[in-house]
């Protein structure tokens, strides 16, 4: 009779999951060589396949049965990694200012469905808040991590505009006209504290001189012009 059991021999292994988050070992990966008396007749593994769930070691067993059915077995370690980074992508987004002259964007806003195989651990945005000096296209970045510590990053645009019309605010004034006929006024004597949430770059009157054929009241307006071309 054969009571004499395999010699079952291994080796640990690394397994990299692939881009569906899966990976697997055979029994070539883990037998190093395992031997028997009279001859071996299976070889099988306790565990096969990974999953991101196995990120890290892993004990399997070998289990060798020899033609008599004689069983031994012994153990591999596979350390399970995910080097694969995640997929990143973005949308580009239009911001338009406040009051205030203040925008933002969200994650939500420039994220376009990133993913990973694993799963994704934060999704951050290199710039998020804008102001009346960046009115126009902004290159800025969306970084996202995966659980098991995998970074990329992708660009978007954000376009900030300014669309709102400056505040303006008047006063009535009286002009007495000179010994010639003559009279005037100026921006400074209309304007009664006209605002803009970025910066107003021209104040113009309608209207600025006046003669005797004026006497009595007129109507004139005063044009504000924000430094982004709103006009009220």
């Amino acid at each position: 009779q054969d009571i004499i059991k395999p010699t079952v021999l291994t080796q640990n292994v690394t397994v990299s999951l692939d881009a569906n988050g899966a990976g697997s070992v055979t029994v070539a990966d883990i037998d190093n060589g395992s031997t028997d008396n009279c001859s071996i007749a299976s070889r099988t593994l306790s565990k096969t396949s990974f999953d991101c769930s196995n990120v890290g070691a892993n004990t399997i067993y070998l289990i060798v049965t020899d033609v008599n059915g004689n069983i031994d077995s012994a153990s591999a370690v596979v350390t399970v990694q995910d080097a694969i980074k995640p997929t990143v992508l973005t949308q580009n987004v239009t911001v338009s200012l406040d009051a205030s002259g203040a925008g933002s964007v969200t994650v939500a806003d420039i994220d376009n469905g990133s993913n990973d195989n694993c799963t994704i651990a934060t999704r951050t945005l290199s710039k998020s808040t804008f102001d009346c000096s960046e009115v126009g296209a902004n290159t800025i970045y969306l970084i996202v991590t995966d659980v098991n510590g995998n970074i990329d990053s992708a660009s978007a645009a954000v376009t900030v505009q300014d669309i709102i019309k400056p505040t303006v605010l008047t006063q009535n004034v009286t002009v007495s006209l000179d010994a010639n006929g003559a009279g005037s006024v100026t921006v400074a004597d209309i304007d009664n504290g006209s605002t803009d949430n970025c910066s107003i770059a021209s104040r113009t009157l309608s209207k600025t001189s006046f003669d005797c054929s004026n006497v009595g009241a007129n109507t004139i307006y005063l044009i504000v012009t924000d430094v982004n071309g709103n006009i009220d």
